[in-house]
């Protein structure tokens, strides 16, 4: 008897460790969209960005602005790109000028949008954000 009991109480451990950890997972990425979200919709809407990728950053400052604000933020990356993907920041500077691998379609609609996707970088939770002539 006091085995079975022993299991039991050891199985309704578990679940609730596995539910707590389910749970945690939850929302750490609830906060991790709320966190790109925001950072997505404020690079997006800079003047300075708007006006380098209409240049098509002719004078290379997207990367460094790029990675200001990724540092000041604490996001993995930041990367900005044309209306046909092609990427003009990168964490990695060898991926600048290749083709960004994802989801753009809702963004060319002029949809900012929040996924879960596995890119260059790994898995990650990303918003893509359109950048609107003024």
């Amino acid at each position: 008897m006091l085995i079975l009991q022993t299991t039991i109480i050891g199985a309704l451990v578990a679940i609730g460790v596995v539910l707590v950890y389910a749970d945690e997972a939850r929302v750490r990425e609830r906060e991790a969209r709320d966190s790109v979200t925001a950072v997505a919709a404020t690079v997006a809407d800079m003047p300075a960005i708007r006006q380098a990728v209409e240049s098509h950053d002719a004078d290379g400052m997207l990367q460094q602005v790029a990675e200001r604000v990724r540092a000041d933020t604490h996001v993995d990356f930041i990367t900005i790109m044309d209306r046909k993907g092609r990427r003009f920041t990168h964490p990695n500077p060898a991926q600048i000028g290749g083709r960004y691998i994802g989801s753009t379609a809702q963004a060319l609609a002029g949809r900012m949008f929040t996924e879960t996707y596995t890119g260059t970088l790994g898995e990650s939770v990303r918003t893509i954000a359109p950048i609107f002539d003024e």
